[in-house]
């Protein structure tokens, strides 16, 4: 939702404030209204308890062995809802193909 809205008013500012500004004035006030909208973001969050974040339980460190056991349940999981199956399986193969196209 914060893509669209910054989205549609940094439009909304090339598009109206170009002309007055120009291009470069126009991407700085558009800069400049995205880093306002990061502070007041960062102002909210400050308000909000660390402890009301989340989680409620203990931190628990799970051993490898429970980690592939998890996945293993998660697969198994996905395999018997196919609907989720194959809505899951496009986004696995985009992220993996975007992590195998990264060079160092």
């Amino acid at each position: 939702m914060g893509m669209i809205i910054g989205g549609g008013s940094g439009g909304a500012i090339r598009l109206f404030a170009a002309d007055p500004l120009g291009i470069d004035g126009a991407n700085a006030l558009i800069f400049g209204v995205g880093a306002l909208f990061f502070c007041l973001s960062v102002a909210t969050l400050w308000r909000i308890p660390r402890a009301g974040l989340g989680p409620d339980t203990p931190d628990h460190h799970g051993s490898a062995r429970e980690v592939v056991a998890g996945l293993v349940d998660g697969f198994r999981h996905l395999m018997a809802h196919r609907p989720a199956w194959l809505a899951m399986a496009p986004r696995w193969s985009c992220d993996s193909a975007t992590a195998c196209s990264w060079r160092s």
